[in-house]
């Protein structure tokens, strides 16, 4: 990627578990470079995905090197409240 280049990443999250994730809210960021989006919040039913893209542009004074990709997810775990969803994946790019 170069300065001021859209990243686009694919948000696939299948619920697996026995139980309605409620109210989930997904951030996609690059802390070292100040960019955030997000979406939700959304439901996802047991045994259901959700998939969209989030496009990041990166900044214009972006200085090249490596830098993480953080998505992240929070949701309430209906019926049992004790054990909210949250997970955090994190993939690299490079700016040339």
């Amino acid at each position: 990627y170069n300065e001021g280049d859209i990243v686009a990443v694919l948000i696939d999250i299948y619920n697996d578990g026995d139980n309605e994730m409620q109210n989930a809210k997904i951030a996609v960021t690059i802390p070292e470079l100040g960019v955030r989006k997000s979406i939700g919040p959304v439901d996802i039913n047991e045994g259901a995905s959700f998939v969209e893209i989030v496009y990041l542009q990166l900044p214009f004074d972006a200085v090249a090197g490596e830098y993480d990709i953080m998505a992240t997810v929070h949701g309430d775990n209906v019926g049992n409240h004790d054990e909210d969803v949250h997970r955090i994946k994190f993939r690299q790019i490079t700016i040339n």
